[in-house]
């Protein structure tokens, strides 16, 4: 019985080991952080890859306390679009398990976007790495030497940009429940840029109302 019972175990052991996916090791950066302080942006970017192929993008939002998360990928392949729940981690231990992602392709990348709140950033920055997990799109895992030291810069343009939006800290106070559900269902074609359109441009709209 004993032995029945052992053998029992170490067959469930090695099934569940069979079925646990390997840990992806953190991607190295091959370039150094960039600050873009677009027009109605801020951007934090850095290429990661012997090729710069993929790139993490960090936007911090004019209101309220949320960091958007955007993994872009070099390809010419056009895929469908796609959704659901992500699970962000740092240093492997998840800080939202339920984060809502989209992910879709653009003439030169696929694009996933997701978001964290800002209290997590600092953290991410003290250990060194931060990874995404977007079911159908991959699992993806950074290391983010140096941010410590970017992230003030993107601060002193989010605190441009609010000056320039007038937007103050009441504004930004407002924003107490994120939204919920497909935000890609409240936008449409139609709404891109018509001069835009005409010139044969393409890129990404962002809505801005408060």
């Amino acid at each position: 019985m004993r032995i029945k019972l052992l053998a029992a175990l170490s067959a469930m052991v090695l099934c569940q080991a069979a079925a646990a996916a390997p840990p992806s090791l953190p991607m190295t950066p091959s370039g150094p952080w960039n600050v873009d302080f677009g027009d109605s942006m801020c951007v934090l970017a850095r290429p990661y890859g012997a090729d710069g192929a993929t790139s993490l993008i960090l936007k911090p939002a004019m209101l309220g306390n949320n960091m958007e998360i955007a993994i872009a990928r070099k390809s010419k392949a056009i895929g469908d679009y796609n959704d659901g729940k992500a699970v962000i981690a740092i240093a492997g231990r998840p800080v939202a398990d339920h984060a809502f992602f989209s992910a879709y392709s653009t003439t030169k990348e696929r694009l996933v976007r997701t978001g964290i709140d800002n209290d997590d950033v600092p953290l991410a920055a003290l250990v060194g790495t931060l990874s995404v997990d977007a079911p159908g799109e991959g699992n993806f895992a950074f290391a983010i030497p140096g941010i410590a030291q970017a992230l003030p810069v993107l601060s002193k343009c989010l605190e441009q940009l609010r000056a320039i939006y007038k937007v103050g800290d009441a504004d930004v106070g407002k924003i107490a429940t994120k939204p919920k559900g497909r935000a890609a269902a409240l936008f449409s074609t139609d709404d891109y840029p018509r001069e835009a359109l005409d010139m044969h441009q393409s890129g990404t709209v962002g809505a801005l109302v408060w």
